[in-house]
């Protein structure tokens, strides 16, 4: 249970990091590298992902400014 919530803490500090990071290139690194799958895809910046190690995004998707990408439950875009 606090092992739980220790990694959420985390995973939501990181995002709030990682949303920041002005290059589209190294924001889908980063988020690759925290689980998910991301093809060719473009996230812009200040779009938040709770769990991204269940997010499975495709090729030539776009997802704008301001997102929050809930993917607690498993999604795929």
């Amino acid at each position: 249970m606090i092992k739980h919530k220790i990694i959420n803490a985390l995973m939501l500090t990181m995002n709030a990091w990682g949303n920041n990071i002005p290059s589209r290139h190294f924001r889908r690194w980063f988020y690759r590298c925290m689980g998910a799958k991301i093809g060719r895809s473009i996230i812009f910046r200040k779009t938040e992902i709770l769990e991204p190690q269940k997010l499975e995004i495709g090729d030539d998707v776009s997802i704008g400014w301001h997102c929050l990408l809930d993917s607690r439950g498993g999604a795929v875009y």
